[in-house]
């Protein structure tokens, strides 16, 4: 009897792990088969759009705006402008000689988000249950009324590695550039502009039950690097400093560097997508038709203002006046006397 139940049980735990094999066999033919497609159907997309000039694709908006050749310009216009920009270029620099000083120039919004997934990030490191209690389940939700999961799937990015990196960097460049140019002085636009891409990436469980994710933060950052690429589509950059290509191409090649790494794309393609969402009924169907969709509502500038304070107000107070002028002063006799 003893004899019969023990080779029951080593029959019933070589096929558990047989097909735990099958299923990490097909996760990764999966993850292959997505990789090869998504770099084939971009491959026909360059193609299309180096020989075709980008003509059928009129309809996405997805193609780079066209360079055209600028001719040297020796006007005084041109001159001024390049040296107030190499001004600011400069003053930033010297901003953020030290750790603190850098932080302390950081805008608001990502200051709060970036801070909140490093805190986060190291705190599961030292074995706190963050995780846990930060993925989105909608039963929880519900049930518990657990509604700090419906933001806090957003502020978490993984464990301590390459990815974790990355995502942070991300943050720290692209969101810090695209609230601090893009989204200058209007705080309340750009938090209008992520609780959008939330909206967008957290129904996702019942339009998609196959792409949902637990956690949405890889996908809320590359929305923000989609949005930096077509705000700045002519910008050279690089990934990792060894491939340069235009910014408008960077998500798509950060999408093949996580699966380079083993990674899954799924959650970075989420992102891109709610990002082109967001792109299209903010600034491509109002240059269209005229017709603004997208307003960020009183409420969430009254909030905004509240928690930050007034984005005018501030960035007013960060600029040094300049001294004035030393006036002489007599005393007061005239000449006559």
């Amino acid at each position: 009897m003893y004899g019969y139940s023990s080779a029951s049980h080593s029959h019933n735990c070589s096929v558990l792990s047989s097909r735990v094999k099958d299923v990490k066999t097909f996760q990764r033919k999966r993850i292959l088969f997505f990789f090869f497609s998504l770099c084939l159907c971009l491959c026909l997309f360059l193609f299309v759009c180096h020989f075709f000039k980008c003509e059928f694709f009129f309809f996405l908006h997805l193609a780079p705006p066209k360079i055209r050749k600028k001719k040297r310009c020796n006007d005084s216009k041109f001159a001024n402008r390049h040296k107030k920009e190499e001004h600011n270029n400069r003053r930033e620099r010297k901003m953020s000689n030290s750790p603190g000083e850098w932080y302390a120039s950081l805008p608001p919004v990502c200051k709060v988000w970036g801070s909140a997934c490093v805190l986060i990030t190291f705190g599961t490191q030292f074995g706190l249950p963050l995780p846990v209690n930060l993925y989105l389940d909608y039963k929880l939700i519900w049930e518990r009324f657990q509604f700090w999961r419906l933001i806090g799937n957003f502020c978490f990015i993984g464990g301590f590695g390459f990815p974790f990196v990355f995502r942070t960097l991300m943050i720290a460049r692209y969101g810090v550039h695209l609230e601090q140019k893009t989204f200058e002085n209007r705080t309340p636009d750009f938090v209008w502009m992520l609780m959008i891409n939330m909206m967008i990436l957290l129904p996702l469980k019942f339009i998609v039950p196959s792409v949902s994710q637990p956690f949405y933060s890889s996908s809320l950052i590359f929305a923000m690097l989609y949005l930096w690429s077509r705000e700045n589509p002519t910008q050279n950059t690089s990934i990792m400093g060894m491939i340069r290509m235009p910014a408008f191409y960077l998500p798509w090649g950060m999408m093949a560097l996580t699966v380079l790494m083993g990674g899954d794309p799924v959650p970075d393609f989420l992102g891109v997508l709610s990002g082109h969402v967001y792109y299209f009924f903010s600034v491509l169907y109002p240059r269209q038709s005229g017709v603004h969709l997208i307003k960020t509502p009183q409420w969430v500038e009254a909030a905004v203002a509240s928690i930050f304070g007034n984005p005018i107000i501030r960035a007013a107070s960060n600029v040094t006046q300049p001294n004035e002028a030393r006036r002489f002063v007599g005393r007061g006799r005239r000449l006559a006397d």
